[in-house]
């Protein structure tokens, strides 16, 4: 539960070592979550002001990830939580005419923990 607002987290940590760990790590999996689901909503109104500024969020979201993920110390569960929902997140990205190098399209498309 999200102690702010007494709301589930879309999934369960285990307990952290540090709260500011936990607190990235959860807004890390927030913004994932809200990247996918404004992706969703706004996938029929490709050309509006609005979309365009969630794609760029949702790009953002998706290059963070990326970057701190190798670093992230985490269970497993956790862990293959994101490596799953990143492809997901990378393909609906390409959907939208978003390019990524073949080096990490390759490496991001076959979670390690399959």
């Amino acid at each position: 539960m999200d102690s702010l607002t007494d709301k589930p987290l879309p999934v369960e940590f285990d307990p952290p070592l540090l709260d500011a760990d936990y607190t990235g790590i959860a807004l890390l999996m927030t913004d994932l979550q809200v990247a996918l689901t404004y992706l969703d909503c706004k996938e029929g109104r490709r050309d509006t002001a609005s979309f365009q500024a969630i794609l760029r969020h949702a790009r953002r979201t998706y290059d963070e990830l990326l970057g701190v993920l190798p670093h992230l110390s985490i269970s497993d569960d956790n862990r293959r939580h994101l490596d799953l929902q990143l492809p997901v997140l990378q393909m609906r990205l390409m959907r939208f005419g978003e390019e990524f190098p073949s080096s990490i399209a390759e490496s991001v498309m076959v979670p390690p923990h399959a």
